[in-house]
């Protein structure tokens, strides 16, 4: 056996735990950013070394290992071994030249690797932490608010080799409350241990026994990138109070990945994140290479933001805990955000404003926030602010129940890059990604469920339809974007249709060049313009690949897609509803019974129509017309809309 002439006491879950280990491994991150590495377990007696990796799969463990073997700087005196280790059946040990040991031999059991006789996949984790969760509503004490807490104190404790021994040999008769060694353990790092008093009273030891042995199990068997916070999902989606007081909305991890791969987080970067919670994001970056600068203003949230810096030995971080709208930060070039939602005093907007204040020229922000963000009319001032800072270069719409069970906010992800002259209305385009079917669904009984699809998806937004366009100024940046209350998600070759339509809109609307100012515009009845058709459809309707318009003021008046048509290159202006919004469409498409289709009499250009359409819609959109009194064709053929001379002397 490998480890035969090893003790217990040569165990080591961090190479900080001894000054020699700490030199070996002080270059040797596995992100490759001239950082410590941090291997899953380590044997060492000052004469041996043996390097274990613990992962789901033989080829991550053996990758990993030859990172660290390239990187490490170990005395040549030291006889070096590296064990990629799946399960107590699967694993392979290797020379210090990485070459495979045929017949080594280990005993897993020696090493801690007990618990399990397979690799713990995702869902047998999370299948984990949901006992441990039940197990401590059942038979402790401890607060729905304080579970989190105690999960930490457990974790941060087992990073001493003097906890984990004291655990095994711990016997419920000696005397010693488990309170008390969990706090000896942790009393000596620099965080606030007013949050961890909550249950010193509780004398409850057995079963703080078997909750320390679960958690163990988790810590053991699937090592995890960030399991305080993997803990604090499960936890607050049963505790809606928490999170709703605080605004809380947890950030799921596969949305993590995928807003460090937006701004492309890496070796180098600087990284803020002013509403930090646990700290998701700065986790993240840093297994990346960056230096992270965080804030969290709840003093609860930041002990555990301190608990996961600690957990990771993460030593080059700036922390602060305040209220972010106080603070002076650094200078970074990359920030990524969740703000609180529907706070009273400060909304989500001001959170990206203030960030992008400390973003150098160029940098990349990405923030997750409700849609009602980028196209509500009340924050139109508040997306004038962000757009006089920075581009919006990306938004991606999200799946709806993204933040199940807590909310079921529909929410996007913006990426913006500051400018020096903000966003450039007509030049800059924005790539616009549907990612609402990002694999998870949700079942009866089962909550949230990751499909077969899951997997290609996370992160990449594979197969997500993606339209490259300009944005509109006026009616919300949302505009050649997927209402999801009108297309089914699954009809993909639809979505597909409706991104080209509406990007075919925003263009015309944007790009093409508009009548020169100085020349001259005179009344003319809108008779003398038009044809009027008085419509007569419905949205019931077969889906298909043709608009069908309605009284919408956005998305070019479009609600969904029929099989059928009926005109085309013709204008259409909703009589009730969002009465006044007219729209040219150079494509054939079906009408509803809430517009009116209206036909020139004479020839136009495709810049002449879009500007009738937009004088059209700026004479009768916020005018008398609505529900009340509808914009009939009696009396819209009677109204004078004003019109350049240009077009009049063509009738």
């Amino acid at each position: 056996m490998l480890e035969a002439h090893f003790e217990k006491r040569d165990i080591f879950f961090t190479p900080t735990a001894r000054a020699d280990l700490a030199e070996i491994f002080a270059q040797a991150s596995k992100a490759k950013t001239g950082r410590r590495g941090i291997p899953d377990r380590l044997l060492y007696d000052g004469r041996t070394l043996v390097v274990i990796e613990c992962k789901v799969d033989l080829t991550t463990c053996v990758n990993d290992l030859r990172i660290y073997q390239k990187l490490m700087i170990c005395p040549k005196n030291i006889k070096l071994f590296f064990v990629a280790f799946v399960s107590v059946h699967v694993f392979q040990v290797f020379s210090e030249t990485m070459t495979l040991l045929e017949g080594a031999q280990i005993n897993p059991a020696f090493f801690g690797m007990q618990v399990s006789s397979k690799a713990m996949t995702d869902k047998q984790m999370d299948n984990q932490i949901h006992k441990i969760h039940n197990y401590i509503r059942d038979n402790t004490k401890i607060s729905d608010v304080d579970k989190p807490f105690f999960i930490a104190c457990i974790l941060l404790a087992c990073k001493k080799n003097s906890f984990r021994a004291l655990i095994e040999k711990y016997e419920s008769t000696n005397g010693l409350y488990i309170f008390d060694i969990l706090y000896d353990c942790i009393k000596s790092y620099e965080i606030d241990l007013s949050v961890f008093e909550f249950f010193r009273n509780d004398r409850n030891n057995v079963h703080f026994l078997k909750l320390i042995k679960m958690v163990l199990e988790v810590m053991y068997a699937a090592p995890s990138e960030d399991l305080i916070n993997t803990f604090y999902h499960e936890f607050v989606q049963y505790n809606n109070r928490d999170s709703k007081q605080l605004g809380i909305v947890l950030t799921p991890d596969h949305i993590v990945d995928l807003m460090c791969n937006l701004v492309e987080v890496g070796t180098g970067d600087h990284v803020l994140d002013i509403c930090t919670g646990t700290g998701s994001f700065l986790i993240k970056a840093h297994t990346r290479g960056a230096r992270i600068v965080g804030c969290e203003f709840q003093r609860k949230l930041f002990t555990l933001l301190r608990c996961n810096t600690l957990l990771y030995e993460i030593e080059e971080c700036v922390l602060f805990n305040d209220d972010c709208f106080n603070v002076m930060f650094p200078e970074c070039n990359k920030c990524i955000i969740n703000p609180p939602y529907g706070m009273k005093e400060k909304k989500e907007l001001d959170f990206v404003i203030h960030s992008l204040k400390f973003l150098r020229i160029k940098g990349l922000l990405a923030v997750i926030l409700p849609v009602g963000c980028i196209n509500n009319r009340k924050n139109f001032a508040k997306r004038a602010e962000v757009t006089a800072l920075a581009a919006v270069r990306k938004i991606v719409f999200c799946n709806k129940n993204l933040f199940f069970p807590v909310a079921s906010t529909q929410t996007c992800i913006l990426v913006l890059q500051k400018e020096r002259s903000g966003h450039d209305w007509s030049y800059d385009k924005c790539e616009m990604y549907d990612y609402r079917d990002d694999g998870i669904e949700i079942k009866k009984h089962r909550g949230k469920v990751k499909t077969e699809r899951f997997a290609a998806r996370a992160a990449t937004m594979q197969g997500a339809p993606v339209v490259n366009a300009l944005l509109d100024k006026n009616t919300g940046w949302m505009l050649p974007s997927v209402d999801t209350s009108i297309v089914s998600a699954s009809a993909v070759a639809v979505a597909q249709v409706e991104h080209a339509a509406r990007a075919a809109i925003v263009r015309l609307m944007a790009e093409v060049p508009k009548v020169p100012k100085p020349e001259v515009s005179a009344p003319v009845k809108v008779g003398s313009l038009f044809e009027a058709e008085a419509c007569k459809g419905d949205l019931n309707v077969p889906e298909g690949v043709f608009p069908l318009v309605s009284a919408s003021k956005i998305n070019g008046g479009i609600a969904k897609y029929c099989a059928t048509w009926k005109y085309e290159n013709a204008f259409t202006i909703a009589k009730d509803g969002s009465a006044g919004h007219c729209f040219f469409h150079n494509y054939k498409f079906s009408a509803t019974g809430h517009v009116i289709v209206l036909r020139p009499k004479c020839q136009l250009t495709l810049e002449q129509s879009v500007e009738i359409a937009v004088r059209m819609t700026q004479r009768f959109a916020f005018s008398i017309y609505g529900f009340a009194y509808p914009l009939t064709i009696e009396r819209l053929m009677a109204e004078d809309v004003m019109v350049p001379v240009s077009i009049m002397s063509k009738e």
